[in-house]
């Protein structure tokens, strides 16, 4: 059952159906789907059990439902809203509700939508009202069940607290692995009480050094790694997806944590960390192991330390494998193709930098526009070790702007390793981009003094390797 067209009244009436039963009456359609607006004499009514949404593509100020004026709310319950949107990088879905002058609204006494899925990361909020016409004075209060991706309070825009959600408050879980590595089991998990009784949409994690470390086996979804005592490692499964953030979330990793497939050579095995500003904050560190790859960030890419959200944090990224096979490294890649940095590095004091200590590590998939960036050292950062490091820019489009690596702020800075081994620039870097480019103010000499010694991977392309791709008016960089 589809609809497309809506009459000034909308219900959904299947006789003798069970309204929980699936699947459910659907209705498709694009941008704003359902619009709710009637007049002062005859008000525009919305009588639902069991339907199921169809998404529509994702655009500006999307909602499902838009309660305008002289409306009248019935009943809401037992409706699907899948995801809108899919792609690599994008699995977001439009609001679901919106309100507006509800003093001309008609509501029931005691308002209460069932059994509600909302199986999206919202792209803004789940239910959203105006808060000036839309008050305790002029509706109820709202109560909702349900569950869902999308589902719970930090996913409202509810600044007058007139909404409440069975189960949907935030909490920081901690994992304890007390029966097995099952991800799933509520009784590997301390302090979950959402729907499912392990991390939901809404909640952050810690993962400590248990003796039963978590795997992964599905697509689970989480809020953050909450600020704590972690130093664990999670191991996803093959074809296995852990998403890690999402709008209104930044994506952040704020303790220690280390990802790794379940297989050497796995290239499904996937971590997401999503938005425009995700970091790796407050001191944490991102351990890589092999098989894993991590999809970074949105149109900034993934900050190690300070960024708008995070201002005088700093991070670190770590290898944490002794792999020579180029196929077992782990790989970083954006989610957004057109981001334009993909990993940087910026401290809060040289004491407190952002560092990097790396040895085996694959960066591909970059970008599909000009001017975009790999590697950012761009203040208080810590070169501990670079090498083994393959940056592939082959699948780029443009190339005319490109800059692999780029230094800046040395004296703030520090250089633990000056012998960069093994690295292999993959595609050519045709003027002006460079493959390293060095602030040629700021940095007049390196940290500690020196030149970093570069080598080329035995067996790689390097095809961008040498001193005719580079950007570095000091004379600071030693090709061998």
């Amino acid at each position: 059952m589809s609809l497309t067209k809506i009459a000034q009244n909308l219900e959904i009436i299947e006789r003798g159906r069970d309204p929980e039963a699936l699947p459910r009456p659907r209705f498709t359609g694009t941008i704003k789907s359902i619009i709710v607006q009637g007049t002062a004499a005859q008000k525009s009514s919305v009588d639902l059990d069991g339907l199921q949404m169809g998404g529509g593509q994702i655009g500006g100020a999307l909602q499902t439902f838009r309660f305008l004026d002289y409306f009248e709310i019935t009943k809401l319950d037992n409706l699907n809203f899948p995801t809108a949107h899919i792609s690599s990088y994008n699995y977001f879905g439009p609001p679901s509700f919106y309100l507006a002058n509800c003093a001309h609204g008609i509501f029931p006494a005691t308002m209460a939508f069932h059994n509600l899925t909302f199986d999206y990361l919202p792209y803004y909020d789940s239910i959203e009202y105006d808060t000036t016409t839309c008050t305790s004075s002029t509706m109820p209060a709202l109560t909702i069940s349900g569950s869902g991706r999308g589902y719970g309070s930090l996913y409202e825009s509810d600044s007058n607290n007139l909404i409440s959600w069975d189960q949907g408050d935030p909490n920081v879980c901690t994992w304890t692995g007390t029966n097995s590595s099952t991800w799933t089991d509520p009784g590997n998990w301390s302090n979950c009480a959402n729907v499912n009784g392990y991390p939901g949409p809404s909640d952050e994690i810690l993962v400590p050094a248990t003796p039963n470390q978590p795997t992964v086996t599905g697509d689970i979804y989480i809020a953050a790694v909450a600020l704590g005592t972690g130093g664990g490692t999670v191991t996803i499964a093959t074809g296995a997806n852990l998403f890690i953030g999402g709008i209104p979330f930044t994506g952040s990793i704020n303790s220690n944590l280390n990802f790794r497939g379940d297989a050497a050579t796995c290239s499904t095995c996937s971590v997401y960390l999503w938005d425009k500003t995700a970091a790796v904050a407050n001191g944490a560190t991102l351990g890589l192991g092999t098989g894993i790859t991590v999809y970074s960030g949105g149109y900034q890419g993934l900050t190690f330390g300070k960024t708008n959200r995070h201002v005088g944090d700093y991070g670190s990224l770590k290898t944490i494998h002794n792999s020579s096979v180029v196929a077992e490294w782990p790989s970083i890649k954006p989610m957004n193709p057109n981001s334009r940095n993909a990993l940087i590095f910026v401290g809060k004091t040289t004491a407190q930098s952002s560092s990097i200590d790396v040895n085996g590590l694959k960066l591909s998939e970059v970008s599909t526009i000009s001017s975009w960036t790999d590697f950012t050292y761009l203040d208080y950062w810590n070169i501990v070790r670079f090498d083994n490091v393959i940056i592939d820019s082959s699948n780029n489009t443009d190339t005319l702007a490109d800059t692999a690596i780029t230094i800046g702020n040395c004296p703030d800075s520090l250089m633990g390793d000056k012998n960069w081994d093994g690295i292999d620039f993959v595609d050519g870097y045709v003027n002006p981009g460079k493959n390293i480019s060095i602030n040629g103010s700021t940095c007049t000499s390196l940290p500690g003094g020196g030149v970093p010694e570069m080598t080329d991977l035995t067996g790689g392309t390097n095809t961008g390797y040498g001193a005719a791709y580079e950007s570095d008016p000091n004379g600071l960089i030693q090709w061998n």
